[in-house]
């Protein structure tokens, strides 16, 4: 009977519970507006993760919705083929796919992105140290670019870190989810990439216009206008179960 909170090619479900943003802090776009990206990273990998890695790396990158695509996992064969390996890799995949993005995305935009987490450093790029801090967090995100690339779990849109960006007033970029069309509606093509091209232009369009940022921002806002109301339906399903 029990619930998840999360989709990806091992652990699929109907009885998924949605959580949602609540309580949306309402602001402007920042002055100097920066990308901000938050996330530790860690991408040391065995023999067999670095094959497949490297073997896989183009069309990864070309369209980052292949790693959440049963059809590509098929394709692999682990020396252990034990679906907690399979697991351990898709975690593996996502880092490894994650820092390329990063690296991308800083020696394009340089200056105007923020990085934090611990590790980044240890690659040579100027970031800071990870915060646990939440009111320092969330005055981070608000009026900022938001990247966000998903969860390290699976693939779905609003997970913890998303509505902690989406509340602070935080204007998100997110990488495209197998729930993306359903939970962003009308506002998909503004904020979702699928590939490095996308998330640059997305970046240089959000950059050079304030006002649209602002509207943007504005999109947000209406689109998670009713949470409340979403959230007591995933609780009714539990509810239901239970009785």
């Amino acid at each position: 009977n029990n619930f998840v909170t999360i989709d990806n090619p091992f652990v699929q479900s109907k009885k998924i519970f949605q959580m949602y943003p609540v309580n949306i802090k309402k602001c402007q776009a920042q002055d100097d507006l920066k990308i901000v990206y938050m996330s530790r990273i860690n991408i040391n990998a065995n023999a067999e993760e670095k094959n497949i890695w490297n073997k896989y790396k183009d069309q990864l990158v070309e369209d980052f919705t292949l790693i959440d695509n049963n059809n590509f996992w098929e394709k692999i064969s682990l020396n252990n083929n034990v679906e907690i390996k399979k697991f351990d890799l898709y975690k593996k995949l996502k880092l490894l796919l994650r820092f390329e993005i990063i690296k991308n995305i800083k020696a394009r935009f340089d200056k105007k992105i923020n990085l934090i987490g611990d590790d980044w450093s240890s690659f040579s790029f100027n970031s800071l140290p990870s915060i646990y801090n939440i009111k320092k967090i969330k005055k981070i995100y608000k009026g900022n670019i938001c990247l966000d690339l998903g969860s390290m779990l699976g693939s779905i849109s609003l997970y913890p870190r998303s509505n902690q960006i989406i509340e602070s007033g935080g204007l998100i970029i997110q990488s495209f989810q197998s729930d993306s069309r359903e939970i962003w509606g009308n506002i998909s093509d503004k904020i979702l990439f699928r590939n490095l091209s996308d998330l640059i232009s997305l970046i240089e369009k959000l950059l050079d216009n304030k006002k649209y940022c602002f509207t943007l921002l504005q999109e947000i806002s209406e689109n998670f206008r009713h949470s409340n109301k979403s959230i007591e339906k995933s609780l009714d399903k539990i509810f239901n179960i239970l009785k």
